[in-house]
């Protein structure tokens, strides 16, 4: 079976290949950049022409520095909404073929104290009507939606806050190599743990490894799961203070962590609209503090 996946070097794409060729069941295939410029639309038609896959994975675009998506709209566009454009447009050419695009969770989250759901686009769209990244990631979920509504086989993946580790590469998302870059330099300075104010050491956030979203995306090519927008239940949830504790555990280290407050975050909605897809977890909290450690 043949697997095309754009954005394969990117911190979701590497965990995401790796899962796929540790199966042993795939031919796969990860065009970078200099082969194929995905925000031309025939450029794109042209290199999926000439493989004829069975199953595209879109991972590719600008998913760590949302600041400079929030101030650079043109580049955002071309980064994140031309390219998952073009390939949406391109792969309703491949009806027999499976179409699947990395989603976000974060665009589900809990809006002023009401759950938002596949059914409820036009909220995320009221609720961050600058905010470029959600809007995007919307987008592509509504065509999703739509187009697995009129029989394509297309699925929008809704994953969290993903987390990469390699010796060689750098941790993803960027919050969490904050708390470990915080951690040991107040441990080799002998000083106060601190980060930055809107960091809430009690808040509980929902959490994969990118090695989990390609068991996912696996898990989704073998099923018989309708198409559409497809959630990971039972995420692993984790706090800012568990993480760190982790990590300390894992030095033989002991330090009290002060942080105001007591929020936690609602967690990611499941919806009763979509289906829902469960793995084995190859990761949780206390390996991937272990991990982070070794960069």
């Amino acid at each position: 079976m043949k697997v095309i996946v754009f954005g394969s070097s990117g911190k979701v794409g590497r965990g995401l290949v790796r899962a796929l060729r540790d199966s042993k069941e795939y031919d796969i295939f990860t065009p970078k950049r200099g082969e194929i410029d995905l925000r031309n639309v025939k450029d794109t038609s042209y290199y999926v022409n000439k493989v004829l896959p069975n199953v595209v994975i879109n991972a590719a675009g600008t998913t760590t520095d949302k600041d400079s998506i929030e101030t650079n709209l043109t580049e955002s566009q071309k980064s994140n909404a031309i390219i998952s454009h073009n390939l949406f447009i391109v792969m309703k050419q491949f009806h027999s073929s499976i179409y699947i695009e990395i989603g976000s969770a974060s665009i589900y989250q809990n809006f002023e104290k009401q759950n938002v759901s596949e059914l409820d686009f036009n909220k995320i769209f009221c609720y961050y009507p600058k905010f470029i990244y959600a809007r995007n990631k919307a987008q592509q979920s509504i065509r999703i939606f739509k187009a697995a509504n009129d029989g394509e086989k297309m699925y929008n993946l809704i994953v969290p806050n993903v987390v990469y580790t390699d010796k060689s590469a750098e941790t993803y998302p960027g919050l969490f190599n904050r708390v470990s870059s915080s951690v040991l330099e107040s441990i080799r300075t002998k000083s106060t743990f601190s980060l930055d104010p809107w960091i809430n050491g009690n808040m509980v956030r929902q959490f994969i490894h990118s090695y989990d979203v390609g068991k996912s995306c696996a898990k989704i090519i073998k099923s018989k799961l309708k198409p559409g927008i497809v959630h990971i239940p039972n995420l692993p949830k984790m706090s800012i203070n568990q993480f760190v504790q982790d990590h300390l555990h894992s030095l033989d280290q002991q330090i009290n962590l002060q942080l105001a407050g007591n929020f936690n975050q609602t967690p990611f909605l499941v919806s009763t609209h979509s289906e829902v897809i469960d793995i084995d977890f190859s990761y949780n909290s206390k390996n991937i503090a272990k991990e982070l450690l070794v960069q």
